[in-house]
């Protein structure tokens, strides 16, 4: 997408441990990490590209491509791991809601309470 400002497909991909490949705009940019390999670490979910241009799709194809090819077998399963665990749901941000709404108290100044 040239502009995204949610963006369901990336979602829906990533719930199902996919990587993603997307324009760094809107949700798009907020919601895919780009793929960092450290070691046998990994983070991130993703490749972003800025510019909305075939080169800059095709470089971002071609690092995702090398991810694959030079990752193991376990940074692969830690990638994909990380997409799943990066959705966030709107049960999670309501329950957080709540707990804070409940640490909150009303008080009312004395002088408001005289008759």
């Amino acid at each position: 997408s040239q502009f995204e400002p949610g963006g369901i497909s990336q979602l829906e991909a990533m719930s199902c441990g996919c990587l993603v490949v997307a324009h760094a705009t809107g949700g798009l940019r907020d919601t895919v990490t780009p793929l960092q390999l450290g070691g046998s670490a990994v983070r991130g979910c993703g490749v972003l590209f800025s510019d909305y241009h075939p080169a800059a799709f095709l470089d971002a194809m071609e690092r995702c491509t090398w991810f694959f090819r030079h990752a193991s077998a376990g940074q692969i399963q830690r990638a994909r791991s990380n997409a799943r665990r990066s959705i966030v749901s709107w049960e999670r941000a309501a329950q957080r809601y709540l707990e804070e709404l409940h640490t909150l108290q009303e008080t009312i100044p004395a002088a408001d309470l005289a008759p």
